[in-house]
C-alpha cells in the first residue's frame, strides 16, 4: 500500500513540475512561448539551413539564368529573398520573457 502511495505522490510531483515548466513559458502578454517560432527557433534554423544550401550550390547564378525565362521571372527577386532568409535566421529568443528573455522594448512587461 505504501508503494502505491509513493508512486502516486511521485506522479503528482512530476505533473506539477510539468505545469510549472509550461506556465513559465506563458508571456506577460498571454502568448505561449512554447509555440512561438522565435522561441522554438524552428523557422530560424530552417532559414539558415536553406541559405547555407543556396550559397553552397551557388544558386545565385542559377537564379540569374532562371529570371530570364518567363515562367521563372520571380527569380529576379532572388537577392531580396536571400535578405529575407537572413532576417528570418535572426528571429531567435533563447528565453521566455518571464525567464529574462523576450524583447527589451516590450510595453506589456514594463
Amino acid at each position: 500500500m505504501l508503494c502505491i502511495a509513493r508512486h502516486s505522490l511521485f506522479s503528482y510531483i512530476k505533473q506539477q513540475e510539468a505545469i510549472v515548466k509550461k506556465t513559465g513559458l506563458i508571456g506577460y502578454c498571454g502568448l505561449y512561448c512554447g509555440r512561438c517560432p522565435a522561441y522554438t527557433q524552428t523557422v530560424a534554423n530552417l532559414a539558415k539551413d536553406l541559405r547555407v544550401e543556396l550559397k553552397r550550390g551557388k544558386f545565385d547564378k542559377a537564379a540569374d539564368f532562371l529570371a530570364k525565362i518567363p515562367p521563372f521571372k520571380a527569380f529576379k527577386y532572388y537577392e531580396q529573398g536571400c535578405e529575407l532568409l537572413d532576417a528570418m535566421a535572426k528571429v531567435r529568443c533563447g528565453k521566455a520573457c518571464r525567464q529574462g528573455g523576450g524583447s527589451p522594448d516590450c510595453k506589456i512587461r514594463k
